[in-house]
């Protein structure tokens, strides 16, 4: 997984690894197109289209269910 560090701790990650992450933990698949029409209802995204997980965490506690 390719993972970018930001000086503040963050973990920013690409849309392909954050489906493959998010898929083991859920124990069902994820797919980078869930992940895309999440951001296009809003969730965050970087400039560089990475995702922070931390940020794209709290997202998805606030709009799930």
């Amino acid at each position: 997984m390719t993972k970018h560090k930001h000086s503040q701790g963050s973990v920013d990650i690409n849309l392909c690894d954050l489906a493959k992450l998010l898929s083991l933990g859920a124990g069902q698949s994820i797919t980078t197109q869930m992940i895309q029409k999440d951001l296009a209802e809003g969730a965050p995204v970087n400039g560089d289209g990475t995702v922070n997980l931390i940020r794209y965490a709290a997202w998805l506690a606030y709009h799930v269910n």
